[in-house]
């Protein structure tokens, strides 16, 4: 299992990326961020070069449907892989390939996106989706997204 969130702060243009998971050391593969740039979180068979060159490709500024869309064609194996992103203007991109073990979704609007895999159903989401923005707006954008992921722990998560 893992669901992770990515969003951008409207008022002062900061992104952040939380992950919840059950595999070790997610925080050095899936979540991949740069100030003024954007951010991407790569999940699912996390392929770590796709934030890499997501955060390159969009600080070429290339907008979030394009780099996602040149991030597919650079991937033989976009299928098992899960991953979403946005851009410095908000824009969000979000990508969950057919191969991706059920229940396995993402959804996305301006300024956020959340993905999961290995989920008990969509409910996780929309429990982390709920949480994120109904939270206190003059709460820190990390502290928002903690409570975001804690809801979706208590949703179910995992499917195991």
């Amino acid at each position: 299992m893992t669901f992770s969130i990515v969003a951008r702060d409207p008022c002062n243009g900061r992104f952040a990326i939380a992950v919840a998971s059950c595999h070790l050391a997610v925080g050095s593969t899936v979540p991949h961020l740069r100030s003024e740039v954007g951010a991407v979180a790569s999940q699912a068979h996390t392929n770590p070069y796709l934030g890499i060159r997501g955060l390159e490709r969009l600080q070429a500024n290339a907008q979030a449907d394009a780099v996602l869309e040149s991030l597919l064609k650079d991937d033989p194996y976009h299928d098992y892989r899960q991953f979403h992103l946005i851009d410095s203007d908000g824009r969000t991109a979000a990508w969950t390939g057919s191969c991706c073990q059920a229940w396995s979704g993402h959804r996305h609007q301006h300024n956020l996106s959340i993905a999961g895999n290995c989920l008990i159903g969509d409910e996780v989401l929309d429990a982390i989706e709920h949480a994120f923005v109904t939270s206190d707006s003059s709460w820190k954008l990390g502290r928002r997204l903690m409570h975001a992921l804690q809801a979706g722990e208590a949703a179910g998560d995992d499917f195991r």
